[in-house]
């Protein structure tokens, strides 16, 4: 029978408990300790793998029944994995980083999502402030943790739920605890309709404010379409292109 597939990062494991713990019964394993596992994984591995270290060797993947949590919040939760910060992912200074965006440049023959925004910023159409602004009219502005869509928070709070990731879990609740009404930047829509310019643009959607200028270029709609959403409430014409799914996970 055909089934819904997940790839899950093997650092997941030793992270969410009850990942872990689903694996270890699959393998039989005698206890869940992290070097029982990384033994017990390593031919698995060995035989799914060709000469090159790429899936596709002789062996089977590990395949792993998870009844208890849904495809939409095991995949967002591997999205996370893939995208959360490490400690090379530090901010390069001098002339390291002079190095880095030269290689961006070079890089960018993806396309220009490549060029204009990092995969960093973008989160379906709600991009990062372009500069490191912690303030606003006298409030703090909320600044969303690299790696966490701030669209899909509920999918990703039953993930590490589910899954066992309690720091993941407490990371997400605090998010959605500063996304609240009463913790955000109160901001008066007479503030907003002076930001409707190609150079300076926000957006109101969903009573919170988005400065999307650095998206106006690559929206796959066209820039045009935010400008003409700004300066007034865009929810309905958001919902209205893009569906309820953005607005409701």
């Amino acid at each position: 029978p055909e089934l819904d597939c997940v790839e899950v990062p093997v650092g997941l494991l030793f992270e969410c408990d009850r990942l872990r713990t689903t694996v270890c019964e699959k393998l039989r394993l005698a206890d869940e300790e992290e070097a029982t596992l990384v033994h017990a994984l390593k031919p698995v591995f060995a035989a799914a793998t060709d000469e090159d270290g790429e899936l596709g060797g002789d062996g089977d993947n590990l395949m792993v029944h998870l009844p208890w949590i849904d495809l939409a919040a095991l995949a967002q939760l591997t999205y996370w994995y893939d995208r959360r910060p490490r400690c090379e992912d530090e901010v390069p200074t001098g002339a390291l980083a002079k190095e880095v965006k030269e290689a961006r440049q070079t890089d960018a023959k993806f396309g220009r999502w490549t060029k204009k925004v990092s995969r960093e910023k973008v989160i379906y159409g709600t991009v990062a402030l372009r500069t490191r602004t912690r303030g606003h009219l006298g409030e703090q502005v909320f600044r969303r943790p690299a790696g966490v869509d701030v669209t899909r928070l509920t999918t990703l709070r039953r993930a590490a739920a589910l899954c066992g990731h309690e720091q993941l879990l407490d990371l997400v609740e605090e998010t959605m605890e500063k996304l609240r009404p009463r913790n955000v930047a109160r901001i008066p829509l007479a503030e907003v309709q002076k930001h409707t310019s190609n150079n300076d643009l926000w957006l109101l959607i969903d009573g919170k404010v988005y400065d999307v200028t650095a998206f106006l270029d690559i929206h796959p709609g066209g820039g045009q379409l935010i400008v003409d959403a700004s300066g007034r409430d865009a929810t309905s014409v958001f919902e209205r292109t893009h569906g309820e799914g953005l607005r409701y996970s």
